[in-house]
């Protein structure tokens, strides 16, 4: 055979030095639809799967946190009834007003007095606050206690507490607080206020 009878063959797409190198699938070919290689993008690298399980997950975290936060009652205030209201008959307003602030110190809050006879204590909050409540961005979450005292008589003070979850406090533009509504929560400063004012 001559060389101008022999025909050059030329080399497929599985054929030839590239050929041998097995050739990735398309995003139709080979199996079902990918929603994360569909996000993918090629220009030299892989850039970042944004649809990957890791930014699922952080996603339904935070609109779960977003749903729960926003649930809660809204923050209490002065005119509202008080989520704990104690007589102490026969004891003067200043000295209920000591003995609380000596209790919630002992319980681990910071003392801010707001008034000649309120009080605010506030207290990080624990990690499932955090994980529930605290958000993307956020200076923490918080529980504050309003504590005021009000003087019905010169010996029959009333201790009022109104309790709150507050988040990024004392931010202007971040701080949220919803009011907390389960008295038993204060069960055991209740019980050292009554022992120290007996």
């Amino acid at each position: 055979m001559t060389a101008a009878q022999t025909t050059t063959r030329a080399s497929g797409p599985g054929e030839g030095a590239e050929g041998n190198q097995r050739r990735k699938p398309t995003l139709h070919e080979g199996g079902a639809w990918n929603p994360v290689e569909a996000v993918r993008r090629k220009s030299g690298r892989e850039r970042i799967e944004w649809l990957s399980p890791r930014w699922i997950l952080a996603l339904a975290l935070s609109c779960g946190a977003v749903l729960l936060w926003g649930c809660a009652t809204s923050s209490p205030r002065p005119t509202d009834p008080p989520l704990l209201a104690l007589n102490f008959p026969g004891r003067r307003a200043d000295d209920v007003g000591a003995a609380a602030v000596e209790v919630f110190q002992r319980a681990g809050y910071e003392v801010k007095r707001v008034g000649k006879l309120d009080w605010e204590f506030l207290r990080r909050g624990g990690g499932v606050d955090q994980a529930i409540y605290g958000g993307l961005v956020s200076g923490g979450v918080w529980e504050r206690v309003r504590v005021r005292i009000v003087a019905t008589s010169e010996l029959e003070p009333r201790l009022e507490l109104r309790a709150e979850k507050v988040r990024s406090p004392g931010d202007q533009v971040f701080e949220e607080a919803h009011r907390i509504t389960n008295p038993k929560r204060y069960q055991a400063q209740v019980a050292a206020l009554n022992a120290q004012l007996k």
